[in-house]
């Protein structure tokens, strides 16, 4: 055989594997993908789960909250591209030791998984999402605490400029690196794990899977915002 005709058909050939290589990488990311998308699909939180998305958190209708005594945060998921956030957050201010400042947040939308640098990206619906805080001081505003009963702090209205507090809009796009997840025992009881990780390589707390299918609001534009109007 002749080194031209060799060289030809080297080449042939490379090119044969070339091509078909193309296609396998290609499903694979797409089966890595739906992998990833089936195990985020759920409603997951931190600790106890007293914090979890939907309307007992949120109601968009008034845009009130309605809040546990604990802190936590949780995130739902779901297999067609949608997410949701919710999380409560005390804050400390070291002027006034006894008055911590309460942070809810709720937001959704839809969220996009890219393997090609390996990101995860979580894009709001601009408008719906709210956030509210407010101080509390030990004296006299524990009363407040109190009077609210043993699981909440009570519901607030969606109104800004509140005495005890302010509600304001909310639209924070987020950025983790690809998710990873684990089992483990969370009070006894095997749970899957979530683990989100910022691109600085900062993780979240580990947030547990506490509901599947998802526990959230509809999954499309709430709230329209009109500008101009009275």
């Amino acid at each position: 055989m002749s080194q031209t005709l060799s060289s030809v058909i080297a080449a042939l050939l490379f090119a044969v594997c070339a091509s078909l290589t193309v296609p396998v990488q290609a499903q694979n990311i797409n089966n890595n993908v739906a992998t990833m998308t089936r195990n985020l699909t759920g409603t997951w939180s931190t600790g106890s789960g007293a914090v979890l998305t939907g309307v007992n958190f949120y109601n968009p209708v008034d845009r009130s909250f309605t809040l546990p005594l604990t802190a936590g945060e949780s995130y739902s998921f779901t297999s067609d591209g949608f997410w949701e956030q919710a999380s409560v957050k005390w804050i400390s201010n070291p002027s006034e030791p006894d008055c911590p400042t309460l942070h809810a947040i709720w937001q959704h939308g839809t969220y996009q998984i890219y393997p090609s640098n390996n990101t995860v990206h979580l894009e709001p619906f601009w408008g719906d999402g709210h956030q509210y805080m407010s101080a509390y001081c030990s004296t006299p505003n524990s009363q407040k605490l109190a009077s609210s009963g043993p699981s909440t702090l009570g519901t607030w209205m969606g109104v800004s400029d509140k005495s005890d507090g302010t509600l304001a809009a909310y639209n924070q796009m987020e950025e983790f690196r690809l998710p990873t997840f684990d089992i483990d025992l969370h009070y006894g009881v095997p749970f899957d794990v979530l683990f989100l990780q910022i691109p600085s390589g900062k993780r979240k707390n580990r947030l547990y899977k506490y509901l599947d299918p998802p526990q959230m609001l509809p999954t499309e534009q709430l709230h329209v915002e009109v500008y101009g109007a009275m």
